[in-house]
Parts: C-alpha cells; structure tokens; sequence
C-alpha cells in the first residue's frame, strides 16, 4: 500500500519546547512507509526552502515550489 503525505507551506516550522524534532517525525514516516512530498509557497527564505527540499529528500519524496 502506498501512502503519500503532502506538506504544503510558506514558511519553516517553528521550534520550541513541547514541538516533535523533525527527524523524529521523518524517521516514523518511513518506518510507516509514508512519503512526504513538499510545496513551498510564496517568497520562503533560503533556510526554509532548504527546510522543504530536505524533508522530501529524507522521506523519499519530491519538494515542489
């Protein structure tokens, strides 16, 4: 069974106490077997596309602007 996830923002995601580490989060996507496609929106900054391209990167899916 195949199943996607698509991650659609304009902008990185805030981090904090009490907020999921995005490894964490990626490493139980695909040990779910779940690929993440990214949308980055608007005018992101250069860290927050980085941010998109690497989450589809690390789950085995495409980052789309």
């Amino acid at each position: 069974m195949l199943r996607l996830l698509y991650l659609v923002g304009d902008a990185p995601p805030q981090t904090g106490a009490g907020r999921p580490f995005e490894q964490d989060v990626l490493s139980e996507a695909l040990h779910r077997g779940i690929v993440v496609h990214t949308v980055a929106c608007g005018h992101m900054s250069r860290a927050g596309q980085g941010f998109f391209e690497r989450v589809a990167r690390l789950s085995e899916g495409r980052a789309f602007r």
